[in-house]
């Protein structure tokens, strides 16, 4: 087992949003399940966030999880940990070798 594997230890849901009828002829937004996955959430290092405000973007924590095949996170998602809610700014498929993503994200209740 590799290092990066061991500190998976968060268990989480990548949601999308969708639409829902209301009952009254709305849509509303809702957020469904893409796949559930197990993720290291960390504070992002200080030059992440300068990086971030320069690009007018609040990040508040990086997330890395494996890689999925089959699978496309991207910034129109957001990701459930509990009863946390990470809303993804950036993704990236770190050194394109489909293995591991890095996601910096914003949390918001």
């Amino acid at each position: 087992m590799s290092r990066q594997s061991q500190r998976l230890k968060h268990a989480i849901e990548v949601q999308k949003p969708t639409e829902a009828n209301d009952g009254g002829g709305q849509y509303v937004q809702t957020w469904s399940k893409v796949c559930d996955a197990f993720a290291d959430i960390m504070d992002p290092k200080p030059y992440e966030t300068i990086s971030a405000e320069q690009a007018g973007q609040r990040i508040t924590h990086t997330i890395k999880m494996r890689y999925m095949a089959g699978t496309a996170v991207t910034s129109a998602m957001r990701i459930k940990y509990g009863s946390r809610y990470f809303y993804i700014k950036t993704v990236i498929n770190n050194n394109e070798e489909n293995r591991w993503l890095t996601i910096t994200a914003e949390e918001k209740s």
